[in-house]
């Protein structure tokens, strides 16, 4: 039973290893993409309100850890060597709408739409990670609906996910 329990043990230092080299190759990389879409986000959503919005590289770095953290254990639990498309993107717009990497600049005038804008980010990245344009696969009051979600509430990225990959199938006309 002894050997048993350090065989498992060694495999799980294995696994615990070669997540580490994984996340080391994949962060970055995430960091640089999310960056970039922060730019589009900025210039086509907020340009109105770009000069009063920065990101906040040391928060958008925690959000894409936790969503790391996340996509790990769901792998380990369900014993899945993947995440699909529609489960990644649910747990970014969680972490994105929880750590909140972008922040307002101190002299900015207040509106409505600046205090949304991390919410906004989000759904944003998320449906750039399924290849989704909102406005052709969602309306107006679901879209509110949303970002009222992601704003006020714990996201929850099963229920988020199931969601993402609806639209997604919707978006290729291959619904049940």
């Amino acid at each position: 039973m002894e050997e048993l329990s350090k065989k498992i043990k060694k495999l799980s230092e294995e696994r615990d290893e070669l997540i580490a080299q994984k996340r080391e190759e994949q962060e970055p990389n995430r960091l640089r993409t999310l960056k970039e879409l922060f730019k589009l986000f900025r210039e086509v959503e907020y340009q109105d309100e770009a000069q009063n919005i920065e990101l906040s590289d040391e928060l958008l770095l925690v959000a894409i850890q936790s969503y790391y953290d996340d996509i790990y254990r769901f792998k380990t639990y369900s014993h899945s060597e993947f995440a699909n498309t529609s489960k990644k993107s649910a747990f970014m717009i969680k972490w994105l709408s929880k750590i909140k990497p972008i922040q307002i600049k101190p002299n900015a005038e207040f509106t409505k739409k600046l205090c949304y804008v991390n919410s906004s980010f989000a759904l944003y990245v998320g449906f750039a990670m399924i290849n989704v344009k909102i406005e052709d696969f969602i309306t107006p009051d679901f879209y509110k609906e949303l970002m009222y979600n992601t704003y006020f509430r714990d996201v929850c990225p099963k229920q988020l996910s199931a969601v993402m990959h609806i639209l997604l199938q919707n978006s290729k006309n291959e619904l049940p």
